[in-house]
């Protein structure tokens, strides 16, 4: 974006934001790259990548309505649902290459610590 939007000879000025979206797009292309080919690097990728977005996107959470401690995707990233949504479809393109190594796990728990807060009584 220009520096002044008012002055179109003003300097450019580079984003250094960083959204969920932008972690959950390559995860899941990775994962399916991994898939058609069968090349260890696409599922090296995408593994990494899925690390370093529980790292940025998830925090340490005590939820008294579970009654357990896991990590909890950040309400307040400002990502929105959407980009978190697109995030999520990583994850799980991942999980169908391994399920056993429970890349779901902190998901699922934020998605079930939601519901359980917004339950009618």
């Amino acid at each position: 974006r220009l520096s002044d939007s008012d002055d179109p000879n003003s300097s450019i000025v580079i984003s250094k934001d960083k959204y969920s979206y932008n972690s959950g797009q390559p995860m899941q292309a990775a994962s399916l790259l991994y898939q058609i080919t069968g090349e260890e690097q696409y599922l090296t990728d995408a593994k990494n990548i899925a690390e370093s977005a529980y790292d940025k996107w998830f925090t340490e959470y005590s939820s008294s309505v579970l009654d357990e401690t896991f990590q909890l995707l950040e309400p307040t990233s400002g990502d929105g649902v959407w980009f978190h949504a697109i995030m999520f479809r990583g994850f799980v393109e991942l999980y169908k290459i391994i399920p056993k190594e429970n890349t779901l796990h902190h998901s699922k728990n934020t998605l079930k610590n939601d519901l359980a807060y917004k339950r009618p009584e």
